[in-house]
């Protein structure tokens, strides 16, 4: 095996005609072997090779300002070895280190395009990937959490690419770049919505059996399908009129053939909505029982996403009949956007949620079917809180909570909080300080979960309302509960 030294100078050499970000990842693949992480480590405890790196990192950085190309040619390369070290090995890796931060400050911004031209990246560990960074402060406002940027980077990571973690089973994780314009309507005012489809888990049947002593599970359909037809087109149509460029069904809503009704429509009547999750439904796919979730994008694709953690709930405890492998994740990435789609327990995965967080998920979508949001709550919290990413559940809770006595309202955009029990408060994520949760007076139970995005210590009441409605905040960087609009 090469010393870092000789390993560093045989990657230097191998990069003549290969791109900037190849050998960026070469230099953060070199360093993270453990034995060489813990001597670059000590290597830095010593002030002078701080000054060290410094000095080689401004060296390589006004070189490359002036000559350098994103394709590394001859000159580049022995520019390069010229400050390689002649014999230590810890010197050596202090200058990998030097040279990665150097071509990600000159480079980074152009990294996540490289990317892009290769249409999709199958990560493995070890993997470089590059990191999004949406235009938080533009939409809305300086009073945002620590950019994850600005905290302290592991020595195998630089600002705008990271190594994929070494512990990536059992997901199988995919970054797509099929629909990198999508999101460009994002922007200051765009609204993004919830809609609340069911009051309660008492408006859907439930198939069980037993199998094995066990007792299970499938076909959870709506006991009205006409009903939650119009239901889900009034939603839609509500949404559109509304301009809402984002809209999330909650779990198991819909069936096969309400699947098609909501395809039908989004393909014939959208034009504001550029993206929705349409909940999820108990499907048979070549004789597998899945619970699945359809994303329809504006423009013709749709994808979907399985469930990758099965439901389970009751004294005896009945288990959701699902193939629950391969567990697949794809996160789609749109201009500065990353956005995935989760089902109900697929968030509450705490090996996912760190995963999402390492990747910058910048907006994450899930449909949940669900008694209990306090998990949910503490995740969307860490995700905001880490990654700054924004999470928007929307959910069916068991029963409706209780109606609480009736309180003035200030209107739908109120700052005012009405207290209630955990049961009625909706879980709210956002690239704030400190978690956000949308207090609610009466029938919006447990989670109909909102992505909102206020000011720091902010919370949104709501006045009282029941499902079906939805509900929609503007990003600002004064976002407030903007409309509930209700289906009659």
């Amino acid at each position: 095996m090469n010393s870092p030294r000789e390993a560093l100078l045989e990657l230097i050499r191998r990069s003549d005609s290969r791109t900037v970000v190849s050998l960026v990842e070469g230099l953060l693949q070199l360093i993270r072997i453990p034995e060489n992480m813990l001597l670059l480590d000590a290597a830095l405890s010593s002030t002078a090779q701080m000054r060290f790196l410094d000095a080689v990192q401004e060296d390589i950085r006004a070189y490359f300002d002036e000559f350098g190309d994103e394709v590394l040619n001859t000159s580049d390369v022995a520019k390069l070895l010229a400050v390689a070290p002649e014999a230590d090995d810890a010197q050596a890796l202090v200058v990998a280190r030097a040279m990665a931060l150097a071509l990600d400050t000159v480079f980074g911004p152009t990294f996540a395009l490289s990317f892009k031209h290769r249409g999709s990246l199958q990560l493995t560990p070890g993997r470089a990937f590059p990191v999004q960074e949406p235009p938080l402060k533009q939409l809305l406002g300086k009073n945002l959490n620590t950019n994850p940027k600005h905290l302290e980077l592991g020595l195998d990571a630089v600002q705008h690419l990271r190594l994929a973690p070494e512990q990536l089973a059992p997901f199988n994780i995919t970054l797509d770049w099929s629909d990198d314009g999508l999101l460009a309507p994002l922007k200051e005012g765009a609204a993004m919505s919830i809609a609340a489809t069911n009051a309660s888990l008492r408006d859907f049947r439930w198939a069980q059996f037993e199998r094995d002593g066990q007792i299970l599970f499938f076909e959870v359909t709506p006991k009205n399908e006409e009903q939650q037809t119009r239901i889900l087109i009034e939603l839609l149509e509500k949404a559109e009129k509304a301009g809402t460029r984002l809209l999330v069904f909650p779990e198991l809503c819909l069936t096969n053939a309400l699947i098609e009704v909501v395809r039908k429509w989004f393909r014939a009547s959208t034009r504001q909505l550029c993206l929705l999750v349409a909940g999820s439904a108990h499907v048979e796919v070549e004789g597998r029982r899945l619970n699945r979730s359809v994303m329809f994008l504006q423009g013709g694709p749709e994808y979907t996403h399985d469930k990758m953690r099965p439901f389970a709930f009751g004294d005896p405890l009945r288990t959701e009949d699902i193939s629950t492998s391969p567990k697949r994740v794809t996160l789609h990435m749109s201009g500065a956007w990353s956005f995935v789609s989760l089902i109900c327990k697929d968030f509450i995965t705490r090996e996912l949620v760190n995963l999402l967080a390492e990747l910058r998920a910048s907006l994450v979508f899930v449909s949940a079917m669900t008694p209990k949001a306090d998990a949910f709550q503490d995740f969307a919290h860490q995700l905001a809180t880490q990654a700054q990413s924004m999470v928007l559940i929307a959910n069916i809770p068991e029963v409706p909570p209780p109606t609480p006595p009736q309180a003035p309202s200030s209107g739908a955009g109120a700052s005012s909080v009405q207290q209630g029990s955990n049961q009625g408060a909706a879980v709210v994520a956002a690239a704030g300080s400190t978690a956000q949760s949308i207090e609610t007076t009466a029938h919006l139970g447990a989670p109909y979960a909102l992505l909102a995005l206020p000011r720091r210590g902010t919370k949104i009441s709501f006045p009282p309302h029941s499902p079906p409605c939805l509900l929609t905040v503007r990003l600002s960087p004064d976002a407030q509960l903007t409309e509930i609009l209700t289906v009659t």
